[in-house]
């Protein structure tokens, strides 16, 4: 019984020996978690399902191997046909890639484990069409100047000035009191009249498109003067 005991566990240490040593990056992880023998896995997240064009996202992940991190794994993320990073795994087999997508797009990880070929899922990438520096200045005759600019960069969108509108103190939606075209430079800009010394809230607004999300800029507080 003994013998046979002694033989079932130098044949298990010799497995694991094999596997460690065919295995690159597997003696960064603990060695209970090369066996029983499985497959590597890669995951794929973002840090914000919708970013505003020009804005950073993070694409970020994990290397793990019966459930264990693997440290030291080489791996590539991909977006639209292109590479847009390359980084090494650390300690807990995590990692991470920071880029500023404009458009709707998608992102994979791609790497290998023991001499195989390992790779993420495909997910999307929906971003939204930046509203830049929009302001609204309250000038006279009850008048407000709206303008901004947006990215990317589009001629002959509709950009929507609306004024937020409540009842008593509760919001209850926007009105829409003006309508700008973009310039070939994606500048937009428009005069709106509103009620006299009464404080208003602004904002834009701009709906999808084929390439962008809808978007809405930040909220600005004036006060038109006769």
């Amino acid at each position: 019984m003994r013998n046979t005991k002694g033989f079932i566990a130098v044949v298990g240490a010799t497995v694991l020996a094999t596997m460690t040593v065919g295995m690159p990056g597997a003696n960064a992880i603990a060695s209970k978690c090369l066996y029983p023998p499985s497959k590597a896995a890669l995951s794929v997240g973002l840090s914000t399902t919708a970013p505003t064009a020009g804005q950073p996202v993070y694409v970020r992940g994990r290397l793990s191997y019966n459930n264990c991190g693997a440290a030291g794994g080489a791996i590539t993320v991909r977006s639209g046909g292109k590479t847009i990073g390359a980084r090494t795994t650390d300690s807990a087999g995590n990692y991470a890639v920071r880029f500023a997508p404009m458009t709707k797009t998608s992102v994979y990880a791609a790497g290998s484990f023991g001499g195989k070929p390992v790779k993420s899922r495909t997910i999307g990438v929906l971003v939204r069409t930046n509203l830049r520096a929009t302001k609204a200045v309250a000038a006279k005759r009850c008048k407000v100047s709206v303008k901004g600019t947006i990215l990317p960069v589009r001629k002959g969108l509709a950009v929507s000035v609306q004024r937020r509108v409540t009842k008593g103190k509760k919001f209850v939606g926007w009105e829409t009191v003006a309508t700008a075209r973009t310039t070939a430079k994606g500048a937009y800009a428009t005069t709106v009249s509103l009620p006299c010394n009464q404080k208003a809230g602004v904002s834009t607004y701009i709906a999808p498109t084929k390439t962008n999300a809808a978007n809405r800029s930040t909220t600005i507080t004036v006060t038109p003067k006769k």
